[in-house]
């Protein structure tokens, strides 16, 4: 099983994540998309602000996922993180991240 928040694999069983502290539902997986389904990025940066990004979307209604990219000896709060949202919603989630020009 997989962190949601930082993608770190985990034993079954833990209810908090040991990378990143995030509260683990039984069964999490990293990528909540169903097969097939194509995602973009839409914002990348320090991961508080790809979880205010991220809060832009749920007020847009747009489903988005967060991917953390840890790097050894970095903690996860200084990692690269990326907003990832379906292709399909790409153009309102530029717009709901108030980009100019699209």
């Amino acid at each position: 099983m997989y962190c949601p928040r930082c993608e770190l694999q985990y034993r079954a069983g833990r209810t908090q994540c040991p990378e990143c502290g995030f509260e683990l539902a039984a069964g999490a997986v990293a990528d909540p998309d169903p097969p097939g389904s194509e995602t973009v990025v839409v914002f990348e940066g320090q991961l508080e602000e790809a979880e205010a990004a991220q809060a832009a979307m749920a007020t847009a209604g747009i489903e988005s996922h967060i991917a953390s990219q840890p790097r050894r000896g970095v903690s996860m709060h200084h990692a690269l993180s990326q907003l990832q949202v379906r292709a399909e919603d790409e153009d309102a989630a530029k717009e709901a991240l108030c980009y100019p020009n699209g």
